[in-house]
């Protein structure tokens, strides 16, 4: 009889489960809507909670052209609740397994795209937006609370270019993290172009950054000298002591 309850309580449950999975995504979002964040608005849903796709999406500052997910039923057994999450937008693109687990932990994993730099709205001190493309390889962040309890992962920084008075081409660079708890610290170092640098990267809870590092001329022009001068305190080794920090968006 034990057995025959414990049956029929599983039959129900994945019943259920079959039933909210299967609910159309526009009637599930409109259940939910006003308890999101303002910044928070999707359109054109289609599809279920198991799997759909939306037309549009704004994410505070950033609007999304596209944006698709499906359901992970493996992750059940880690006791996390995970969809796999694409994106598409002008100039760029982003993949990421999103996962929550009883903890009240957000996991995002797997992810991979790329970015306009320039959506960071990344600034060197009293100066215009860096540009460039942003192409993460991120394994694990864990957040809590708002709070970056793990990352794991890298990013790279391609065809970095500081635009003023003209464009000033300053090379590829990558950051890479292993970290627990916050902030996060990423270390930074070029791949080679014409801007040496070799740093660490600070990512708060709040949004906030904050780089500190020593950078030099590899290929000594003058406008790329003249930018060192401006933003960084010459030390005795003819290099250059940085440090800015700034909101991201």
């Amino acid at each position: 009889m034990k057995k025959l309850s414990t049956l029929v309580v599983l039959g129900v449950a994945v019943y259920v489960g079959s039933l909210a999975l299967h609910f159309p995504a526009r009637i599930a979002y409109s259940l939910v809507e006003n308890r999101l964040p303002q910044s928070i608005r999707l359109f054109g849903l289609e599809g279920t909670v198991f799997r759909g796709r939306g037309q549009a999406v704004v994410l505070e500052t950033v609007s999304v052209r596209e944006l698709d997910w499906r359901f992970q039923p493996s992750a059940l057994f880690l006791g996390r609740l995970s969809y796999r999450i694409r994106t598409r937008f002008d100039g760029g693109r982003l993949a990421a397994d999103v996962a929550a687990d009883p903890l009240k932990r957000y996991i995002v994993s797997d992810v991979s795209g790329d970015l306009p730099l320039e959506m960071l709205q990344m600034k060197l001190p009293d100066g215009p937006l860096l540009y460039g493309r942003l192409e993460p390889d991120i394994d694990t962040v864990t957040i809590k609370d708002g709070v970056f309890n793990r990352a794991k992962g890298r990013v790279v920084f391609r065809a970095v270019d500081y635009r003023a008075n003209g464009v000033l081409p300053l090379g590829d660079f990558s950051a890479g993290v292993d970290a627990d708890g916050s902030p996060v610290a990423f270390g930074v170092s070029d791949s080679g172009g014409p801007l040496r640098l070799n740093g660490q990267l600070v990512l708060a809870g709040d949004r906030s950054y904050q780089f500190e590092g020593i950078a030099g001329a590899r290929e000594p022009t003058q406008p790329l000298i003249d930018l060192l001068a401006q933003i960084g305190t010459p030390s005795s080794d003819g290099q250059y002591v940085l440090q800015f920090g700034g909101q991201l968006p």
